[in-house]
């Protein structure tokens, strides 16, 4: 670990101290309370493990039981598509008789970091040659999830020992280039992940006051803070450090190293500061105001996403910016209608409820009238106006309209591109989970719903 990706790291720890709270489903608790959550579910869960392993309920009353209790609780994140999903598609769809001694074998507890490695590298071998034999890949587990699930179920067993292995850590610590996940084989990353976090564990206890209760979890907390807080822009200098408890002896100002996001294409790289209503070179080159420049980024997104983006805005009365419509879908096409608002601090809806009543009203008959069965109003902005008030105006619009409208920001946008490029299983009936209700589309609803931490 180099010394400016340490300091980077404890920033991250003086970052979490001042606010010691860990977000899940949308709310916020001191992370010590949340802990002690997932110390009570334990019994529960390990008898589950149990019964299936022993023989006691098979596969399939494994996985059906296992979905009531990762939504009893839900404080792994495990309900989405790389958690729950991948074992009922193992269950469902793998048609193999060994299939459930297999997945037996490969819950069961390692006593060895090898075994565990052996574990994982061979359930993803079996996938992979099931997927590659298969009409319908996509129907099937995938092997890079394969990790993330058998970890899970080593944690619960003995989470003193195994740690459950999130792609929001390896985003974060990518970012500061501790590479995890290019190590060979699906097994040999989980490895250096694992022993990652015991090197943070261990720099992490150096500089609190007192002894951390789950070391593992400690961790994981802070990374997942530094992750919902984050831009996917890097290699932007942190202009000030927050207020510290003063527990952790961080340098007074942190440089975060120059990493390029390798996933976003440059024309959207910067959506942000267009978001923001700043001038980009892309804007200055184009002779466009920024407000301007940003509908078109925000069409040139939803095209990146793959729907077919269509540019309205200024200069076509009184119109939404665009619409995006998905033809990937079986059961009918749906139509995303979106307004970009460039603003340099949030976006506040004041009297813009009556706009958007307009526009869904206008578009959506339009929209129905070319057969698209659904649609969705989605504001895009820098960042939104907290007020309660703003919320309520929102649900007023979807009330009358009864199409959900809903807020995200530019980062989360590009954040949705980033995934989407890296994930070709990402599809769009996916990606319409995450416009089914109204209000604020956060980083930590995004990664819930599309089962992605």
């Amino acid at each position: 670990m180099k010394a400016e990706q340490k300091a980077t790291l404890l920033q991250y720890l003086n970052d979490f101290l001042a606010d010691p709270q860990t977000g899940n489903e949308g709310e916020l608790e001191k992370f010590s309370s949340f802990d002690e959550k997932r110390i009570a579910s334990l019994p529960a869960l390990k008898t589950l493990i149990s019964d299936f392993q022993s023989g006691k309920i098979n596969l399939q009353n494994f996985k059906e039981e296992h979905e009531y209790k990762c939504r009893e609780f839900p404080y792994w994140g495990f309900k989405g598509f790389s958690g729950q999903m991948q074992i009922n598609q193992f269950a469902n769809n793998i048609e193999e008789e060994n299939k459930e001694t297999i997945f037996r074998k490969a819950v069961q507890l390692p006593v060895t970091e090898i075994e565990a490695k052996e574990k994982i590298d061979d359930l993803a071998k079996y996938i992979a040659e099931k997927r590659s034999n298969c009409e319908n890949p996509q129907s099937l587990p995938r092997p890079a999830s394969v990790k993330y699930v058998l970890s899970y179920f080593w944690e619960i067993q003995d989470y003193t020992k195994w740690n459950v292995f999130y792609n929001s850590n390896v985003k974060v610590l990518d970012a500061i280039g501790l590479d995890t996940d290019t190590q060979g084989t699906e097994g040999q990353n989980y490895l250096a992940y694992l022993a990652l976090m015991r090197e943070l564990e261990a720099l992490y206890q150096q500089y609190v006051k007192n002894p951390i209760k789950y070391p593992y979890w400690f961790v994981e907390h802070v990374l997942w803070k530094q992750f919902l807080n984050s831009s996917t822009r890097t290699g932007a200098s942190l202009e000030k450090q927050r207020a510290g408890s003063g527990e952790a002896k961080a340098t007074k100002s942190v440089v975060m190293l120059q990493v390029a996001n390798e996933w976003l294409p440059p024309v959207i790289a910067d959506l942000s500061d267009l978001a923001q209503n700043r001038e980009t070179a892309w804007s200055q080159r184009n002779k466009t105001k920024p407000e301007k420049a940003f509908e078109t980024k925000v069409r040139i997104a939803f095209t990146l996403l793959g729907y077919e983006a269509t540019e309205l805005g200024q200069g076509k009365g009184r119109e939404p910016d665009g619409f995006a419509i998905s033809h990937n879908v079986s059961d009918g096409d749906y139509a995303i209608v979106y307004d970009a608002k460039a603003r340099e601090r949030y976006f506040d809806v004041g009297t813009g409820d009556r706009e958007m009543y307009e526009y869904i009203k206008r578009k959506s008959d339009e929209l129905k009238r070319r057969r698209v069965s659904r649609s969705y109003f989605l504001v895009v902005s820098s960042e939104f106006d907290p007020n309660p008030t703003n919320l309520n105006l929102v649900k007023d619009v979807f009330r009358r309209t009864r199409i959900p409208v809903i807020m995200l920001r530019a980062v989360d946008l590009l954040f949705l591109i980033e995934e989407k490029l890296k994930d070709t299983e990402l599809t769009h009936e996916r990606l319409e989970q995450l416009f089914l209700e109204t209000g604020m589309l956060t980083r930590e609803k995004i990664v819930d719903i599309l089962g992605i931490r």
